[in-house]
């Protein structure tokens, strides 16, 4: 179904886009190392900054439970589990993930005008 919708999958973007995650800018820490929540908070607001995204609201949050989460309401928000314990290489992963895929997609939607994107 998915080639039937958006078509072949094309290997030079591919490859673009593993670049993209498997490429990091922030600061290395020891392999397994557990981030603390100021820590957390830091890396989602650079991830957002390098990307040239502002006005998310990054708020830690017990009620949802998912360990990160996008939700758009009357304004945009990144929800970060509280308490959550993740390692550098698991949180850029789930950012990449709700990020790149949740927020841009809804992102693009609002720029297109075009509805199935904005959901």
């Amino acid at each position: 179904e998915n080639i039937a919708l958006f078509g072949e999958l094309n290997s030079s973007l591919l490859r673009v886009s593993k670049d993209n995650i498997l490429q990091s800018s922030f600061e290395e820490t020891p392999e397994g190392q557990k981030l603390s929540s100021q820590e957390i908070i830091q890396y989602c607001e650079k991830y957002l900054d390098q990307r040239g995204i502002f006005g998310v609201e990054i708020v830690e949050d017990s009620t949802h439970f998912a360990r990160m989460s996008v939700s758009i309401g009357k304004s945009i928000k990144l929800n970060i589990a509280r308490g959550l314990n993740i390692t550098l290489s698991q949180l850029c992963s789930l950012l990449a993930h709700e990020v790149e895929i949740h927020l841009v997609r809804y992102l693009n939607g609002l720029k297109s005008g075009w509805n199935i994107f904005k959901s």
